[in-house]
């Protein structure tokens, strides 16, 4: 199977929307891509996630979280708590 590796994403100045990879765990994650402006960061993050990645993929602003995509092998109860909050 071909990856296509892209650069990371950035603009100039100083994003608030980040897009992030993340381990399993949650210890460590990388900013793949860094925006000014919310919609094309939400294309950005569903682009990402619509093929379903064997990873956990985060759209945030600062603490403000906008997408959590958690992969099915990583479902349980703890995940579906903090993916689907009551």
């Amino acid at each position: 199977m071909s990856v296509d590796l892209k650069p990371i994403l950035v603009t100039s100045g100083d994003p608030d929307y980040l897009i992030e990879v993340t381990s399993d765990d949650r210890a460590h994650s990388i900013v793949v891509a860094r925006f000014h402006q919310f919609d094309p960061a939400a294309r950005h993050f569903e682009e990402l996630t619509k093929h379903k990645p064997p990873m956990r993929v985060t759209f945030r602003r600062f603490a403000q979280l906008f997408g959590n995509y958690i992969p099915p092998r990583l479902h349980n109860s703890y995940d579906r708590s903090a993916e689907y909050p009551i």
